[in-house]
């Protein structure tokens, strides 16, 4: 978080340079403003977006095509955050044939976020996005296909949910903004954390809605076509259950709740008999199958992964009322520093006034810089009158539901917002709207037509400062995002993958320097077989078993002090020898920053 009040509206450069294109394509606007022009080639798009499957297409082609000639600049995302291990370990562990992995006989080495070795050696995350990637892996040969397809399909379902909500020229519109600000340098695009995965969820459910009980527009409703919808409806629930669960389930109450009274009330028992079977059709065997998967990965059917995590390894709790656990006995000082230290000082702050004022004010400025930023803070001030429409009240008070539970939980990230995408994008459109209708001089209109080119223009310099040393971040994450990666890392893989041979590469921290979430212990499935197999360094003894157990492989000792890596090629018997210099007391930060420490007068 930026430490002056208002930074975060600024920082970092891209902000600044996006208010910039605004500001600039507004001021062109008021002076040089044509509006036959404008007028026919709005009529022009108005026919166009008629053709409701023509427009769904055209965004999804605009988003895949667009990501898909920015290969060569953005080439195959490289996991960097501890979310997206977990979540690729899942996918290998579903890979290899397994739904779970044993508990490796070195495992107290393989220790990191987010993963559990016992009572077997999994993720804690929920299976809906690591069973996408598994898929996409073994028909398409990277996991990454599976983001990109999703996050394709996420841009064109919110233009066939908001045909339902508002005019097709409007679906058509916010649709093109999706596909510009969301499916080409976006991190929903582009890392393996699963936020378009949840997002597809709830736009299924939400566009679903209206042509099922005539909620929306008039003409939303389809009769004919409700076993069609109601499946759709009930994919999208079951896609929340297992990629968002919580989150998902205070979406959906309100939803359905209105769904079926609306239906009982108006007769039409045909219809919710037709709903209620589609959707115990489907959610019936994914319960059944969530409660196998959960015996089989933690010995208890209706034990979560999570909840394992939870136990093993943290202090602070998911909940702001929830009191935090006795601290774990930690065999590695990276994972004490972050999960007590980091995270519990976190979480501590909310059970008080100004520290939770502070947490709320950072969820909005990451929410603002990831889904709002600049470009659309002003249709988002103007977003307010959205709320007193009355044929929208419904997602509304869905809406409302999902923030109340975010805002009860300590921990803030944007694809916790993920179900609920699609009232954002409601939101922000009405809010267009809204401005629009500034009749002062065709004031509205003169403001909004530029937005749409600036977001072009945006794109097209973002692209063009993709390799230049140019602040995009690193967080909160903004549609300009440059996904975060462990750099040291990434490079002495690409160093010592080419060699022929297995490796193990044994890590060992200054904890003076070593920044803990630059993480470098992250493993695959199979742990005998993996050709690099990472491990933190321990004791002698610990490291010589180690060593021992894996006798044959190619061993690396990496000595990393922040920016400063070290690495060797070390033999077994060095790495068993007491002498070795990784086994001598670290010195303290007071010998190694001694003018930090020195008393002031």
């Amino acid at each position: 978080m930026p430490e002056k009040p208002f930074d975060w509206l600024i920082n970092p450069f891209i902000f600044r340079f996006e208010w910039s294109v605004l500001l600039s394509a507004v001021l062109i606007s008021l002076i040089a403003w044509h509006y036959r022009p404008f007028r026919a080639l709005n009529l022009r798009a108005k026919e166009f977006s008629r053709d409701r499957r023509a427009a769904i297409i055209s965004v999804m082609l605009l988003a895949g095509v667009g990501r898909l000639l920015l290969m060569p600049l953005l080439g195959f995302p490289k996991a960097g955050i501890a979310d997206e291990f977990g979540y690729l370990l899942s996918a290998d562990t579903f890979l290899h044939g397994r739904l779970t992995n044993p508990t490796h006989s070195m495992w107290i080495h393989f220790e990191t976020f987010n993963v559990f070795h016992i009572p077997t050696y999994q993720s804690q995350y929920p299976f809906g996005s690591s069973a996408v990637l598994a898929l996409a892996k073994l028909a398409l040969g990277h996991c990454w296909w599976g983001v990109f397809l999703i996050t394709v399909l996420l841009c064109g379902a919110v233009v066939w949910a908001l045909q339902a909500w508002v005019p097709p020229y409007w679906a058509w519109v916010a649709g093109i903004f999706v596909a510009l600000r969301i499916g080409l340098f976006h991190y929903w695009m582009n890392s393996y954390w699963g936020g378009s995965l949840a997002a597809l969820g709830g736009v299924m459910v939400m566009g679903s809605l209206p042509r099922l009980a005539g909620f929306g527009r008039k003409d939303a409703w389809q009769p004919r076509h409700v076993w069609r919808n109601a499946y759709c409806a009930a994919l999208g629930l079951a896609i929340l259950a297992c990629t968002r669960p919580f989150e998902g389930l205070l979406l959906s109450l309100p939803l359905g709740t209105a769904l079926l009274w609306r239906l009982w009330k108006a007769s039409e028992r045909r219809t919710m008999r037709r709903v209620l079977a589609a959707t115990a059709t489907v959610l019936v065997p994914l319960f059944a199958f969530t409660l196998y998967y959960q015996w089989r990965v933690t010995g208890k059917a209706f034990k979560s992964p999570y909840a394992v995590t939870i136990e093993q390894y943290y202090v602070s709790q998911p909940f702001i009322w929830q009191q935090p656990l006795p601290v774990p006995k930690y065999r590695h000082l990276e994972l004490r520093r972050n999960l007590v230290n980091f995270q519990t000082q976190k979480s501590e702050r909310n059970k008080y006034l100004l520290g939770y004022f502070e947490a709320t004010q950072e969820r909005f400025v990451i929410y603002w810089a990831c889904f709002v930023g600049p470009l659309l803070s002003l249709v988002f001030l103007f977003g307010y009158r959205a709320l007193l429409q009355r044929k929208m009240q419904l997602l509304w008070a869905a809406g409302w539901a999902l923030i109340a539970g975010l805002a009860v939980q300590n921990w803030i990230q944007a694809h916790y917002l993920a179900p609920g995408f699609l009232l954002i994008v409601l939101f922000l459109l009405q809010g267009g709207r809204y401005l629009r209708a500034l009749r002062w001089h065709r004031l509205g209109q003169k403001i909004t037509r530029p937005m749409l080119v600036a977001a072009v223009v945006l794109v097209i310099a973002r692209a063009a400062f993709f390799n230049r040393e140019v602040d995009f971040g690193p967080w909160p994450p903004s549609w300009a995002f440059r996904t975060m990666n462990v750099r040291q890392r990434d490079r002495f893989e690409e160093k010592i993958a080419p060699r022929p041979g297995k490796q193990l590469v044994i890590v060992h921290y200054n904890p003076a320097f070593h920044v803990t979430h630059d993480e470098w212990v992250f493993n695959m499935a199979d742990l005998d077989n993996e050709k690099i197999v990472w491990a933190r360094s321990m004791d002698a003894k610990n490291n010589c078993e180690l060593a021992h157990y894996y006798r044959g492989r190619e061993i690396w000792l990496v000595k990393e002090a922040g920016a400063v890596v070290e690495s060797q090629i070390v033999p077994e018997e060095e790495i068993c020898d007491l002498r070795l210099d990784i086994y001598k007391p670290a010195k303290p930060a007071s010998v190694l920053f001694p003018e930090a420490f020195k008393k002031t007068k």
